[in-house]
């Protein structure tokens, strides 16, 4: 084993190129700062923010009963418009063999978190959003990701994902 000179610091880089001769591994991407300021992806701007909760509530809401899912037609593709239909039918059904009362209250949404990419350089053009939440259910607590799309002049959501 070599050892470094007193002079320099010795860092787990330092010893692993004396010890191996190779350099020490690069740090997890986990490690690594996800937003840079060269980077086109943001945290969510307040307004963001705003609406992911929105429509997470309203998710929540319609996976509860107390809302019909074609309310979320206006801001919602086909795709995940079905998704959380099915999700709400087989939620139903649940608490029907369970003896659950139908509808349940409604949800409450603990947590929104939304993160922003950006295509251009333009923050006036609409960013992609990617947003994460989770609920509080009857029988715990649920996770919903969805994607925000910019359609026009206005958002969509083009994919859902339940927990």
């Amino acid at each position: 084993m070599t050892i470094a000179p007193l002079c320099e610091p010795t860092t787990a880089a330092t010893l692993a190129t004396a010890s191996t001769g190779a350099p020490a591994p690069a740090p997890p991407l986990s490690a690594q700062p996800l937003s840079t300021p060269q980077s086109p992806v943001r945290a969510g701007a307040p307004a963001h923010q705003h609406l992911a909760r929105t429509v997470a509530q309203a998710i929540a809401d319609v996976l509860s009963g107390r809302r019909p899912s074609l309310a979320l037609a206006g801001w919602f593709e086909l795709m995940p418009l079905n998704k959380v239909q099915n999700r709400a039918g087989w939620e139903r059904e649940a608490s029907q063999a369970n003896a659950t009362p139908w509808p349940w209250r409604t949800l409450s949404l603990i947590s929104c978190h939304v993160q922003a990419q950006y295509k251009h350089e333009d923050t006036r053009a609409l960013p992609t959003l990617e947003c994460c939440a989770s609920i509080l259910t009857p029988r715990g607590v649920r996770a919903i990701a969805f994607t925000l799309k910019p359609h026009g002049r206005r958002l969509r959501c083009t994919d859902v994902h339940i927990g």
